[in-house]
């Protein structure tokens, strides 16, 4: 059987689909045109005087990893709490340039929660920090490192983008947090990215649903000259192109 799909952004997503009543996931990657910017644009020289090329570009891409459904119990007044794992594999040579986290749980408390993110650089970021007093629900409640709404302007079941909480030396026992920006989590792309969150104090309850955690990413391709003619590597034209030196 052949599947057609559209209208996936550029980037990595995973696909669900179900066969036969079988849910499947099938992993997809657009990879975008560059634009490579060469310098100078047009370059006139008289036979046996050399002039230096450049070239540059950077491939902007986004890779969204949602979970399954998960509906894990947060357990009730508990330092350890809950955590759970999503293996991120960018393209060799990928840097990050933004990361956001959008959340589903039902909690009769969400002033008892406290939600953190460690990045597989072992730095450790705070996200929700026992936001929304007495009200209930995270509903598609995304943390984003281009949010600018604050937590503390919004109300449960805090629909929409909002900026991490970004407190310090909070969080269940073993993912406390280190550090207070998104930036901080960037340095190693590939790894598990562990979301990890705990309940600190009793009567209320509640069910983690998901989470998708998104990436956005550069890539810097390798430039390759054609055709080779008349192209060197070195000033004095002694050393040919050849289109892998």
């Amino acid at each position: 059987a052949t599947a057609t799909i559209s209208g996936v952004a550029v980037g990595t997503a995973n696909i669900s689909y179900i066969v036969a009543a079988c849910p499947r996931v099938v992993t997809v990657t657009v990879n975008p045109t560059p634009t490579i910017n060469v310098s100078p644009a047009s370059i006139t020289r008289c036979a046996g005087i050399s002039g230096r090329l450049s070239a540059t570009s950077t491939i902007p891409a986004t890779t969204i990893n949602p979970s399954a459904a998960l509906n894990i119990a947060i357990p009730d007044n508990s330092a350890t709490g809950i955590n759970t794992s999503l293996p991120i594999n960018l393209p060799a040579g990928a840097t990050i340039t933004g990361v956001a986290v959008k959340l589903n749980m039902t909690h009769t408390f969400m002033g008892d929660i406290t939600v953190n993110l460690k990045a597989p650089n072992g730095n450790i970021l705070n996200l929700f920090d026992q936001n929304g007093g007495t009200g209930d629900n995270l509903v598609n409640t995304v943390i984003s490192s281009a949010g600018s709404t604050t937590l503390a302007s919004g109300s449960t079941p805090f629909t929409g983008t909002y900026a991490p909480a970004a407190t310090s030396a909070v969080g269940p026992t073993s993912f406390v947090s280190n550090v207070n920006s998104f930036s901080s989590l960037y340095s190693v792309p590939n790894g598990n990215w562990t979301l990890a969150m705990f309940d600190d104090a009793g009567s209320d309850v509640g069910t983690f649903q998901n989470w998708t955690l998104t990436i956005d990413y550069t890539i810097v391709p390798t430039i390759t000259w054609s055709p080779t003619g008349g192209l060197f590597t070195d000033t004095t034209m002694a050393v040919s192109y050849t289109g892998s030196n």
